[in-house]
């Protein structure tokens, strides 16, 4: 009896062979299509606003100053139109110190606490790139406790 064409391993091999280059044609079929996506990125990616800034555990750089972190107070960073301004909250929202090279006026205010319901000690510094503000809120029968943290915080602008 005639063996069928599909049990010749010649014929099995060349079918094998032949569908082994799928994988290949995809790949170039894929790379060709990539290299049509535009060359331009979009606008969001163009631009990130603000210079940059290094926030460490301990640590905060930036351009116009770089200061000392009290331990296990949270950084903020302000907003982009705003770029060197930096709030450090003490643990439990106690008491928060903010850092700018323009005066902090009206000072910022703690999250569920009123303006009027706290007080503020203020200082002024130098760092690289000239003056740089310093404010302490807390409420007021906690803000000497937080005196001494302030004014390390201050000291430490370089």
């Amino acid at each position: 009896m005639p063996a069928s064409n599909s049990s010749d391993p010649r014929k099995m091999r060349r079918t094998v062979r032949r569908n082994s280059r799928g994988p290949f044609v995809l790949l170039a079929v894929a790379l060709a299509a990539a290299g049509c996506a535009p060359r331009e990125s979009l606008p969001q990616f163009d631009f990130t606003p603000g210079p940059a800034y290094v926030v460490t555990k301990d640590e905060v750089r930036t351009d116009a100053y770089t200061l000392t972190t009290p331990r296990q107070w949270r950084v903020i960073a302000g907003p982009a139109e705003d770029p060197y301004t930096f709030q450090l909250v003490a643990p439990e929202n106690r008491a928060l110190i903010a850092l700018s090279v323009r005066p902090l006026d009206p000072p910022p205010v703690m999250q569920g606490v009123a303006l009027d319901g706290v007080v503020t000690r203020t200082a002024q510094t130098t760092g690289p790139l000239g003056a740089v503000y310093a404010v302490l809120v807390a409420a007021p029968d906690e803000i000497d406790g937080f005196a001494g943290v302030f004014e390390a915080v201050v000291a430490s602008v370089r």
